[in-house]
């Protein structure tokens, strides 16, 4: 036997996670030659930065209050405006370097223009969103980089100036962004996200119908009808920018969330239409 006591081959790491309202990270270090075992506690550790965060999954539900804009210029060159209400369905999935989630939007609106001219639109998005973490200084927050594929169909009747025909805007888009998020005490986090969609596959009307009306009442027609003539394009022909801002506590074994959701998108074919959306999202997401 060798003399001066038991020296390991290698630094021995350990580190326990405590569930619940604080986190307890305990570190044991590596046995020096001739020292006992060190056991160091850290307590108050930024929850938020990757690898100190349980993983999470479940679904989410929720409802959505927006107020609308939008001018469609191979109609008329007008602005209509209005409330829109709406459902929302999501499944996410976060662990401790990276997050997953699938969602869709469902948004139903009443619009008018300056003469009072009603309008009624439609729309449907859609998204698979996949974001993984950098790490972060203690107590300044996370960024996360990823990004997002993401269908997004406006479907618009204008009544008052065409009552035969339905006008759409149908996107299926690649968009990278960022979201930085920060916790704030033990159950409550923020976070802000911006991303942009790079190229994108995108329908619109015809410049000259070939029917005289469109099956108004068939729920296949408007579903099939805006994905002929799809274009793949980038910018500027195609722009789209999307920005959240959310706060989410924790409730239960839920997340309470509570989002302001701003977008806005433009095409430049066959005439320039605009599209501009503010809304309040109220969510819950049941975790395990």
């Amino acid at each position: 036997m060798r003399s001066g006591g038991w020296k390991p081959r290698s630094n021995v790491l350990l580190t326990v996670f405590a569930t619940g309202a604080l986190a307890v990270p305990v570190g044991v270090s590596g046995v020096a030659q001739g020292r006992a075992p060190q056991a160091v506690v850290e307590l108050g550790a930024d929850q938020d930065r990757p690898g100190t965060s349980d993983v999470e999954s479940g679904w989410g539900f929720g409802i959505i209050a927006a107020y609308d804009q939008f001018r469609d210029d191979l109609l008329v060159p007008l602005r209509w405006s209005g409330p829109a209400v709406g459902l929302h369905v999501g499944w996410g999935r976060r662990d401790e370097r990276s997050e997953g989630s699938v969602s869709i939007v469902l948004p139903a609106s009443i619009l008018e223009n300056r003469f009072g001219d009603p309008a009624y639109a439609l729309g449907l998005e859609a998204s698979y969103r996949y974001e993984r973490s950098l790490d972060a200084r203690a107590g300044s927050g996370t960024l996360w980089v990823g990004g997002a594929l993401k269908w997004d169909l406006h479907d618009g009747f204008y009544e008052s100036w065409d009552d035969e025909h339905i006008y759409w805007l149908n996107a299926y888009s690649l968009r990278p962004g960022l979201r930085w998020r920060r916790t704030l005490g033990e159950d409550t986090r923020f976070s802000s996200r911006l991303d942009v969609a790079a190229v994108a596959l995108v329908a619109r009307p015809p410049e000259n119908r070939l029917t005289k009306t469109d099956p108004l009442t068939s729920p296949g027609f408007h579903l099939a009808e805006p994905h002929k003539r799809l274009q793949l394009v980038s910018v500027p022909d195609y722009t789209s920018v999307q920005l959240d801002l959310a706060l989410a506590r924790r409730w239960g074994g839920s997340w309470l969330v509570v989002a302001y959701v701003v977008e806005r998108s433009s095409y430049d074919a066959p005439a320039r239409v605009t599209g501009v959306s503010h809304r309040i999202e109220v969510s819950r997401h049941a975790v395990r």
